[in-house]
């Protein structure tokens, strides 16, 4: 009876012992100024507390972290970052619907670990435009280790060229993979933010002027489109025709069908 009692003690004394050092090591990693470390730096920062903590303490500890983590929702990827910074989700918008200045397009930065983001307005779409937004979105984020895209052209070249000055590594989404679903989804709720406030559409008269809107030409190495692009050529609205439908719109010069409101974008010029 006396030696059970014993090893009965002795494997609570083990118990306590185990989560006494759990507890350190969760408090040294989840330190949200310096914890969130690999393996290496988290066993460094807690024997710097209790110098009984070992390697296998803090693989552990972090094993068991991931088991928790790295249960994606269905249809998501099951990325899960080790720590802030760790990766940025950058993605471009077309803002055209709203915009009612110079800034189209905006360009979203997402920190995965995080969630948080900047978002930064552009005048047009394309790699130098998103350079110039990139230094932006660095003083308000930071640098982070890695970017991930999808494989628009606004993302190269020059907007590359950015991301090598800072050191950081690109990562594209390519074939059967899928977009920055992070971005993505905080594009999705700012779009249905913006259109929840925004005021009512201008109406549309005869002799308006106004773009179509297209189907953007996709690229050889795109293999998504996600946008929405309108006529480069203005037209003049020639005729409307109200119809229990709605109204429809005839263009002067325009050589397809009539065209239903969503379809128009009023323009003040020809610009």
């Amino acid at each position: 009876m006396g030696s059970e009692l014993a090893l009965k003690k002795e494997r609570h004394e083990k118990m306590v012992e185990a989560d006494r050092k759990r507890e350190i090591i969760r408090q040294v990693y989840t330190n949200p100024r310096t914890g969130f470390g690999n393996l290496d730096q988290t066993l460094r920062q807690a024997r710097a507390r209790d110098q009984t903590i070992s390697r296998g303490d803090v693989r552990l500890f972090l094993n068991d972290l991931i088991v928790r983590q790295d249960r994606p929702e269905r249809g998501q990827n099951g990325f899960v970052p080790p720590e802030p910074m760790f990766q940025l989700q950058v993605d471009l918008a077309d803002m055209t619907a709203f915009a009612q200045g110079p800034y189209k397009y905006m360009l979203v930065a997402i920190d995965t670990f995080s969630k948080k983001l900047t978002a930064i307005p552009l005048a047009n779409k394309d790699a130098a435009s998103a350079s110039r937004a990139w230094d932006q979105v660095v003083k308000d984020l930071g640098i982070p280790l890695t970017v991930y895209s999808d494989d628009g052209s606004e993302f190269k070249h020059e907007f590359k060229q950015k991301l090598d000055y800072f050191s950081i590594d690109k990562a594209f989404g390519r074939g059967g993979q899928k977009d920055p679903e992070t971005a993505d989804k905080a594009l999705a709720r700012m779009k249905r933010n913006v259109k929840m406030n925004a005021g009512a559409r201008p109406q549309i008269a005869v002799g308006d002027l106004v773009r179509v809107r297209v189907k953007p030409i996709e690229s050889r190495d795109s293999y998504r489109v996600t946008e929405v692009a309108w006529s480069e050529r203005v037209y003049t609205v020639a005729r409307i025709e109200n119809t229990d439908g709605g109204p429809y719109f005839f263009l002067e010069d325009w050589a397809g069908d009539q065209l239903v409101r969503r379809d128009l974008r009023k323009v003040d010029s020809e610009d």
